[in-house]
């Protein structure tokens, strides 16, 4: 139920002023009337406002809110100037506190001008194709070529490289640790770089940057090169390639974020099902391990072209809205390209925000191991290398069935409900991986668990957005990408030093399975929050609304 003006009134707090104005109570003409006395431009009041807390200091936001509040006005600011959206009503931020002004009272409110045209976003032309569809094609190169630096693919190399050096398992593993940590540590300002211009520039530099690293790889000759040249083409591949993509797609879409999600989902697990096989073909046909880091790096610089072409920070950007949507004819509420859905700051306050990152947490210290090392415990337990990689292939192709199938289940009972179901079966999936000492047991486990971890590997992405919305997703998400990162990059690592000691991975994917046990507990916990009541938009010669 949408709340009347006065709840969002009492919500905010506010001065007389601004509660004369929202007790006009959607009469056009008294909201006309008012509205004149106090017009004024939404982001040069919102400029003020961030230059008033910042000398008076006489309001609850933080400069972090107030500059994400700036960012949500420059939105609305570019369809003002274009004359599509104008003002209709404003009240000023209280200048100082007390009991009748509790905090700060910005309150505007936006109609579409009847006389504008052409609307805030119209649908695209008949025939043509609805640009997201372009982004989302961009964002599967991306989550394609990230795959360079995964797990997997370094896991082909490693036995070479063990014979050839004479390093251990658990340093050419440490290897992805420091790339993880890397990426962590970067996170929090990827995100805000992914919500200020895009991820276009983001993904072509991070491309790049690993191609450099994979020819410097393939000329490496001792192990501080691996540490240092993998780590940081890992922490572009994990930190910048892959959010870069999610935050896309997130933005682009809202009604299909999932099932799109679900298709973008399919790249990476392409990319694990095929770069295996390919640097495992080109290493025999070349008989060096060498020619497949410069393999590898030819790939990362041709991922980054579908980016350069086609990828775009926003449907408003181009004047389009999320889903390819045509704006309402009544302009009810704020078209969802404008909405005002959590800032950090109000994220960071719900319970469902720790709870997915516990969640999230779990699964990544869990997942990034069994990916390293899934190949030489089934080679333990007296798979040929062949036999291995076949299971890898199985787990990697059907996880990209997976990600489809997930991503259509999340459009009928929820992304927070698949992914409950999807951790469950993993933790089962692991199960069978402790007792595949077949090649039939290992495709049975590479076929369960690949189904599960590709459908919860597709709402992983979006979840953070399905939870808090989309305008300030990169740095909510980046925001506990550094926890989740750390974990990632300490579980191979970890795991490594487990087997050297112990000679077996049995104990460490038996709690692999119980983690994930409680991954899925953590996500049936974290009921989705109630929106927070933010500025108000209103529909011309209606009731204003305010979030549901």
């Amino acid at each position: 139920m949408q709340p009347r003006p006065r709840d969002v009134a009492d919500a905010h707090g506010g001065d007389e002023a601004r509660h004369q104005i929202l007790d006009a109570d959607g009469d056009p003409a008294e909201v006309d009337r008012l509205g004149r006395l106090a017009r004024v431009d939404a982001v040069a009041d919102l400029q003020h406002h961030a230059a008033k807390h910042r000398t008076e200091g006489g309001c609850d936001h933080d400069d972090d809110e107030v500059a994400e509040l700036s960012d949500h006005a420059s939105t609305v600011g570019g369809a003002l100037e274009a004359g599509q959206l104008t003002v209709r009503s404003y009240a000023p931020c209280s200048s100082r506190r007390s009991p009748a002004s509790p905090g700060c009272a910005i309150d505007w409110r936006s109609v579409s001008d009847q006389r504008a045209s052409p609307t805030l976003a119209a649908s695209p032309p008949r025939g043509r194709i609805f640009h997201g569809w372009w982004v989302a094609a961009a964002a599967v190169s991306a989550t394609f070529g990230s795959v360079v630096f995964f797990n997997p693919v370094l896991g082909v190399f490693a036995q070479l490289l063990e014979d050839e050096f004479g390093w251990q398992r658990s340093e050419i593993a440490a290897a992805i640790s420091l790339g993880g940590l890397g990426a962590a540590m970067a996170a929090p300002a990827t995100g805000a770089v992914l919500d200020r211009w895009g991820g276009r520039w983001v993904i072509v530099g991070a491309s790049l940057g690993m191609a450099a690293c994979a020819l410097v790889l393939s000329q490496m000759s001792a192990l501080w090169h691996l540490l240092l040249f993998y780590g940081i083409g890992r922490a572009l591949a994990v930190g910048a390639m892959s959010p870069a993509g999610v935050v896309a797609i997130s933005n682009w879409f809202i009604r299909r974020r999932a099932m799109v999600s679900g298709l973008v989902a399919v790249g990476p697990r392409i990319g694990m099902a095929t770069f295996p096989v390919v640097v495992a073909l080109v290493i025999d046909a070349t008989g060096t391990w060498r020619a497949g880091w410069i393999a590898l790096a030819i790939i990362a610089v041709c991922i980054s072209l579908p980016s350069l072409l086609f990828m775009r920070r926003r449907p408003e950007d181009m004047g389009l809205l999320p889903d390819g949507d045509a704006a309402p004819d009544d302009m009810d509420g704020l078209p969802r390209a404008l909405e005002l859905d959590f800032t950090l700051h109000e994220a960071v306050r719900t319970r469902a925000y720790w709870l997915v990152g516990l969640g999230l947490s779990f699964v990544m210290f869990c997942g990034g191991a069994v990916n390293f090392h899934q190949i030489p415990h089934l080679v333990d337990q007296g798979l040929p290398r062949t036999q291995a990689a076949l299971v890898v292939t199985v787990f990697s192709g059907t996880g990209a069935v997976g990600a489809i199938l997930g991503g259509m289940l999340a459009s009928r009972i929820s992304v927070r409900w698949t992914m409950v179901v999807s951790l469950a079966g993993m933790s089962l999936g692991i199960v069978l991986l402790l007792n595949a000492a077949s090649l039939g047991a290992g495709i049975l486990y590479g076929v369960s668990y690949g189904l599960f971890f590709g459908a919860q590997i597709a709402m992983e992405q979006v979840v953070y957005a399905d939870f808090f919305g989309r305008l300030s997703l990169g740095k909510i998400r980046g925001s506990f990408q550094p926890v989740l990162l750390a974990v990632n990059a300490a579980g191979p690592f970890l795991v490594g030093v487990w087997y050297d000691q112990t000679g077996s991975y049995a104990a460490a994917f038996g709690s692999f399975s119980v983690m994930f046990a409680l991954a899925s507990l953590s996500m049936a916990f974290a009921r989705y929050p109630a929106r927070p009541l933010r500025p108000a938009v209103v529909a011309d010669h209606s009731t204003p609304t305010g979030r549901a």
